[in-house]
């Protein structure tokens, strides 16, 4: 607002009556004068009126009579009327109090009828965001340029969420920022604000201008091809308008969420993730990733009905919340793979609970020490007969792939407490209890024995290849991983079973696979593309191809188990499935045999205790550490705030 300039008239019967009164007396209603003047005017912009004046007629014990140099445009009473170009007219205000009287005089400005008023404008602004939800903003805005002849600019206060022109970008934690325009009329700049919320597009229509292209993250191994296979369906059916690039990473599942989380760090993470619960709750924490919930609400095309129940509940990851963070992809579990040749002609009887491992462990290490398993099976030129690997220490009968999982399901099977989650910021390792150590104990008893090995005793990065070297007759992997156990040439025939457990109240085998997840560091498009292709590969038809294709991986819907296709799988009529199909039978299986297929519930550093815990099972049953040591030495690496 302008300043106002007044100008200050006395008259000369002030003056004169003014010399009647003391010094003080004057210049005190002088000054109330003035103050009562400045204050009329005190929020009226002088150079740009265009609505009626109020002009009031007594304040403060003065009397106040108005006249205005042009009552055409400008009446005594303060009312406006606009003429067709700006009026410059005089206002005197005459004030009064008892003998006291003084005159002051201003210059206003009415506006011509060409001009727009500040309220004119805002009123243009405030039905032009009347026309849509401020609050649930889904398109693109096509925000005014220009009213009547003046011309707004815009600014965003987050263009990660709309860029200054309007073009939703939604890439950052927050959906909402401000919108201001900016406008110049006569030398004035006007300013109008609005907050806007954009909502998540989720319903791709049939036809949409140009491509979307977006980021699909997996690991490599058995589940890279099929994967890049079916996402090519996908862009088929969507006649190649939407293009998903599938960038497979080395390292594993590890691999995947250590690249994913730098790049969260550096804002260019990919729009897809496959990961576990334990890798979704850190990318939660970053405030990343994407609630489905938002998604499901609007997608009239999705139910949760005919999903696996379990599968959908891991990826339930807030506390006190039933919102999806994520759908299943590739589930498996673990189970039992054992060298069925010797089985046969040994005639060994597949061992149900720990103590039948220890009494056929006991067996097999006797009648390997006797050469008996020598010539069971020919083995490949130069690969030492089982008898010389007891010799130089590297047969165990029996071995475990993943110490990770062997840990987590030893404290399920022993009644032991292994994480405690607060919150999905907060957890704690609880281990140290004597359930886990009993387990512990009894699984190093078992290694010094010679009766059970990790791939570390064999020197080896996974159990699998000391399996198809003969090094060992029995293995516990993943029901997906059945195929790496297979020897080349087919040296000889594998089994599947269910794994050992300890007794009847404690058959519990661990929940695995990973889930596919969105998160929000990209375009609304990119993300609603990317809820296309999470339904896409959890259909009934396509979640049962990936689970024959990939090996051992089960289906996420129940009615892909109906498939005459699967059935067909299942019974092993696929000559190049038969392994797969036997471990996917089990896996199937295990519900019907009173079994408890469990996870745990992830919090941010859930899965630094999951490495962490692993290690100590290797130094436990490889390096015959003492247990209590070992727990001691797994809480301290982890740190304090990991500790109640």
């Amino acid at each position: 607002m302008k300043k106002i300039i007044v100008i200050l008239f006395l008259l000369l019967s002030l003056y004169l009556v003014g010399c009647n009164k003391s010094n003080n007396e004057r210049l005190t209603n002088e000054k109330d004068a003035l103050d009562i003047f400045n204050d009329i005017f005190s929020d009226i912009n002088i150079e740009y009126i265009t609505d009626d004046i109020k002009l009031p007629t007594e304040k403060n014990d003065f009397l106040i009579y108005w006249n205005s140099s042009n009552e055409e445009v400008l009446s005594n009473d303060g009312t406006v009327t606009r003429q067709e170009s700006d009026e410059i007219v005089t206002l005197s205000a005459i004030l009064n109090k008892q003998a006291f009287r003084c005159v002051y005089k201003i210059d206003l400005i009415i506006k011509g009828l060409d001009a727009i008023t500040e309220k004119e404008f805002r009123d243009a602004m405030n039905d032009y965001f009347d026309d849509f939800d401020v609050d649930d903003v889904s398109e693109d805005l096509d925000l005014p340029k220009m009213i009547d002849k003046y011309i707004i600019n815009w600014t965003s206060s987050n263009e990660d969420v709309i860029t200054n022109d309007g073009k939703i970008v939604n890439k950052g934690k927050d959906n909402s920022a401000v919108l201001t325009g900016r406008v110049i009329i006569d030398g004035e700049e006007i300013v109008y604000k609005k907050k806007i919320t954009i909502g998540i597009i989720n319903i791709l229509p049939d036809y949409f201008e140009g491509t979307i292209e977006f980021d699909f993250r997996v690991p490599a191994g058995i589940i890279a091809q099929p994967t890049k296979d079916l996402v090519k369906g996908f862009e088929k059916e969507w006649d190649n308008k939407i293009k998903v690039n599938v960038i497979v990473e080395s390292g594993g599942y590890d691999g995947v969420r250590s690249t994913t989380i730098l790049d969260i760090n550096s804002k260019i993470a990919p729009t897809m993730v496959l990961g576990y619960p334990d890798h979704f709750a850190e990318y939660y924490e970053s405030g990343y990733l994407l609630n489905l919930s938002e998604f499901i609400k609007q997608d009239k095309e999705f139910s949760e009905e005919d999903y696996i129940e379990s599968y959908l509940d891991e990826n339930r990851i807030a506390v006190d919340s039933d919102d999806l963070y994520g759908l299943p992809y590739n589930k498996s579990t673990e189970v039992l793979v054992y060298n069925k040749t010797v089985f046969d002609a040994m005639k060994y009887e597949i061992p149900e609970t720990w103590e039948d491992v220890e009494e056929l462990s006991k067996q097999i290490l006797a009648d390997c020490e006797a050469g008996k398993l020598d010539d069971i099976v020919e083995l490949s030129e130069g690969v030492k007969k089982p008898s010389e690997q007891l010799k130089k220490g590297l047969f165990y009968p029996f071995s475990y792939d993943s110490t990770d999982n062997a840990f987590i399901t030893m404290c399920r099977q022993f009644g032991g407490a292994y994480t405690e989650r607060e919150s999905v910021a907060k957890g704690y390792a609880v281990f140290n209890n004597e359930q886990v150590k009993t387990g512990l104990k009894y699984f190093q008893d078992l290694s010094k024995q010679k009766y059970f090995a990790v791939a570390e005793s064999f020197g080896s990065s996974y159990t699998s290849d000391a399996f198809k070297a003969m090094q060992c007759i029995l293995t516990v992997g993943s029901s997906a991983g059945v195929s790496y156990n297979i020897p080349t040439g087919d040296l000889f025939e594998i089994g599947v079973s269910f794994i050992p457990y300890t007794d009847a109240d404690h058959k519990y085998v661990i929940q695995q696979g990973t889930n596919m997840c969105i998160l929000g560091q990209n375009t609304n498009e990119q993300r609603s593309a990317a809820w296309q292709l999470c339904k896409y590969l959890t259909r009934t038809e396509i979640t049962a191809q990936f689970a024959i294709s990939s090996g051992s991986y089960l289906p996420v819907r129940k009615s892909a188990y109906e498939l005459d296709d699967y059935k067909s799988y299942l019974n092993g009529d696929m000559i190049d499935k038969v392994d797969s199909a036997k471990a996917a039978k089990v896996g199937l299986e295990y519900l019907n045999e009173g079994w408890k297929m469990f996870t745990d519930e992830p919090f941010y550093g859930s899965a630094e205790v999951r490495e962490t815990v692993g290690s100590a099972f290797v130094n436990v049953v490889v390096n015959k550490k003492d247990v209590d040591q070992m727990i001691k030495q797994a809480l301290n690496e982890l740190g304090p705030s990991y500790q109640k």
